[in-house]
């Protein structure tokens, strides 16, 4: 968010009169003639604004933002949803899915992990993965009790590793 003022009319009125402010919010820009209105207008912008799901957000192009529990990584961007919410919305840092993320942040929570920094397994436990791809599967490759398998098809015979 910016707010810049328009210096010509600064320089003929007092710090606390109108001034031609434009906002400036996301691509859209509203323009009122002094400080009062502008902020006037953000509140009806955010009031409106926080009618949309962040769903509706999201599918309207507008990356969101927050932790990533997969990576651990605070500050990144979830981006280019689908209609497919449950398997778009790749984090930033470590293009985990929306599906991802939500098992990670099971993960966390049931083992009593931190929110943030590498997801880690504690000592002792055992964990199945029915997927061996994607950003939780790197995430976990190396830990200690972490098995995982993929399912090919009927065509593919089993291997044992």
């Amino acid at each position: 968010m910016m707010i810049r003022h328009n210096q010509a009319d600064a320089s003929r009125h007092d710090d606390d009169a109108c001034v031609g402010t434009v906002l400036v919010l996301e691509g859209a820009m509203f323009r009122t003639r002094c400080r009062q209105a502008a902020a006037e207008r953000l509140q009806q912008w955010r009031h409106w604004v926080g009618r949309f799901s962040p769903e509706d957000r999201a599918l309207a192009g507008n990356p969101l933002q927050g932790s990533c529990p997969v990576c651990g990584t605070c500050r990144v961007r979830f981006q280019d949803f689908t209609a497919n919410l449950r398997e778009s919305g790749a984090c930033s840092h470590c293009v985990a899915s929306n599906r991802q993320r939500q098992m990670a942040l099971v993960l966390r929570r049931e083992l009593h992990l931190p929110e943030d920094g590498r997801l880690r397994l504690p000592a002792g436990c055992r964990l199945y993965n029915a997927e061996s791809n994607g950003a939780l599967h790197a995430a976990l490759v190396g830990a200690p009790g972490y098995v995982c398998s993929e399912y090919w098809g009927e065509d593919v015979r089993p291997a044992l590793a």
